[in-house]
């Protein structure tokens, strides 16, 4: 993200994309982690000088009108984490907080509830 500005591309051709999504909430953010979640970009942690635990979903209801809405926060604030796919859950792990660097684990199930796992 770019102030806030988001460029898309469509895969696997990596040429740009129609779909103009709005500024992110957060325009300096960087270091954050990603998704598709229930068919929308799901963006949760990062950093602008500050760390968050914030999530934020994107909901387009066009190709060059949606919005940015706010999603259940991580138990934790992360940056530089990085996250996978196990099974149904999201899986974010590891980066840094406040306290420093991380070896836990935070789930995020089909409920869109957050929870801990096992430090890696």
């Amino acid at each position: 993200l770019t102030q806030g500005l988001s460029k898309v591309l469509n895969l696997p051709s990596l040429t740009p994309s129609t779909c103009i999504p709005p500024p992110h909430p957060q325009p300096e953010l960087r270091a954050y982690v990603g998704t598709v979640w229930k068919q929308e970009t799901l963006l949760c942690g990062g950093y602008d000088g500050t760390r968050y635990d914030t999530c934020y979903r994107l909901k387009m209801v066009t190709s060059t009108s949606g919005s940015w809405i706010s999603f259940p926060p991580m138990n934790l604030d992360r940056t530089v984490a990085a996250a996978a796919w196990l099974g149904t859950d999201w899986w974010v792990t590891g980066g840094y907080s406040d306290s420093g660097r991380q070896a836990s684990t935070e789930l995020l199930s089909p409920s869109d509830t957050w929870s801990s796992g096992v430090d890696l």
